[in-house]
């Protein structure tokens, strides 16, 4: 025989009946005593029901609109939350991107030309070493023909410490012109402090040091810097999706749709594209193969897209056909518009 309470401890509700659940916060009508079975018992309900949820929903996942359509409907229990599985897959994807830079992070260093600058400095001091070395001798022209050799072939193309130069060329709006085409030695870069920098190459306004600084930042740590970027990709998605579904509004505006519900379809959409993006990513990971089946998986998701608008608005083939490339213009200028904003952000507070 079930035993019940006469109040919820966790809100205290009273009871009216014996009853299952609680109305108020939907905690089980059980006793504070906890048993083994009961502690198990009740973990297992949990992760079933999670489960359960789960898989429902990822069977249903290729149907953006029959999800957002059962959400709307009231069938919330039976799914996952559209912005729980959203938020969970952009996770997913940007995570699986991060930890394969933070597995290779070498590796991109050495792409980005981060890693080869002590080296190129050790170089250029060695160069400079050997000069000094030659100077101190002298040579005939037979000694210094051969030594030129040496330099030319050990020493091919290094630079004198004094001569090694770089442009900070990342962002450069808002500056002087004669700052834009700067050039600034290697060694001051990585040797000499930010006020040092500003004040010998004539850095003198907030803007102009904040920018360089920032290059300078992204110089010496490019790999640091692309994950920073990638960890706020996430905004970029959130601002578009709001941004397209307040278009959505406009574009719908007959089928007197709210306008939560074009977030939660355009939130399903994006579910799906990000766990195909995650699958692709981890298999091209592992095998290399799996790049040229990446050509056909665009157009895929672009028909499943155009299918949810349809099933969804319940719109005829052209007319549906005619707001989805409306939809994708203003989809595609958004994104870059709040792709450039939230990169220059980043770059600016990294």
């Amino acid at each position: 025989m079930e035993n019940f309470t006469n109040h919820c401890f966790n809100c205290n509700y009273e009871f009216n009946a014996k009853e299952k659940h609680c109305p108020a916060c939907g905690q089980l009508n059980r006793p504070t005593e906890l048993k083994v079975f009961s502690l198990i018992r009740e973990l297992l309900d949990q992760i079933f029901n999670l489960n359960s949820r789960l898989f429902k929903t990822l069977k249903y996942i290729w149907k953006p609109s029959f999800l957002t359509k059962e959400y709307i409907a009231g069938r919330r229990l039976t799914y996952i939350n559209p912005g729980r599985l959203f938020i969970f897959t952009i996770l997913i994807f940007f995570g699986s991107i991060l930890f394969f830079l933070s597995e290779n992070i070498d590796q991109v260093n050495i792409y980005a030309g981060g890693i080869s600058i002590e080296k190129t400095l050790s170089k250029s001091e060695l160069l400079d070493n050997y000069d000094a070395f030659v100077g101190e001798y002298n040579l005939t022209a037979r000694e210094t023909l051969l030594t030129d050799s040496i330099r030319n072939t050990v020493f091919k193309n290094i630079k004198n410490l004094d001569s090694n130069y770089i442009k900070l060329d990342v962002i450069n709006f808002g500056m002087r012109d004669s700052l834009k085409n700067q050039k600034y030695l290697l060694k001051d870069i990585m040797g000499l402090s930010y006020d040092s920098i500003f004040m010998k190459y004539n850095v003198d306004h907030w803007l102009e040091k904040l920018l360089v600084k920032q290059s300078i930042k992204t110089y010496k740590n490019p790999s640091g810097s692309l994950k920073y970027l990638i960890s706020n990709s996430f905004w970029i998605i959130i601002l578009n999706i709001l941004f397209t579904a307040l278009f959505m509004k406009l574009l719908y505006i007959r089928r007197n749709r709210y306008l939560i519900e074009h977030v939660i379809l355009l939130c399903n959409i994006h579910s799906l594209v990000f766990i195909v993006l995650t699958l692709m990513f981890l298999l091209s990971v592992i095998s290399s193969k799996v790049l040229i089946y990446n050509s056909i998986v665009g157009p895929i998701l672009l028909i499943l897209a155009w299918l949810s608008f349809k099933r969804y608005y319940g719109q005829g083939i052209f007319k549906t056909i005619v707001k989805f490339i409306i939809y994708l213009y203003v989809y595609f200028f958004s994104l870059i518009f709040f792709l450039v904003f939230i990169l220059l952000v980043s770059f600016l507070i990294f």
